[in-house]
């Protein structure tokens, strides 16, 4: 894609564009070559699976762990409740 394609997507100013893609290439995230006066940008799959694999095999087992333990407090309140009714 191009950055004034990429640009196009967006509501602010195609400098302000540029000046995030910046950021990505600088992390690596992002790679971009010159054609005459066109930019074509790539994603460096590479960095991201690398970001991606770390985060979910970080926190997976974290989240998980909450998300099983916020389920059964929901389902103890909702037995509490419903023995009270009765």
């Amino acid at each position: 894609m191009t950055v004034a394609a990429l640009a196009s997507h967006f509501s602010c100013s195609r400098i302000m564009v540029m000046k995030h893609l910046e950021t990505l290439s600088r992390a690596g995230l992002v790679l971009s070559e010159k054609d005459g006066r066109s930019r074509h940008l790539f994603f460096n799959i590479v960095p991201i699976q690398q970001v991606y694999d770390r985060w979910t095999d970080q926190y997976s087992q974290f989240w998980a762990s909450r998300v099983v333990d916020l389920k059964a407090s929901v389902e103890s309140a909702q037995q509490a409740k419903e023995s009270r009714r009765a």
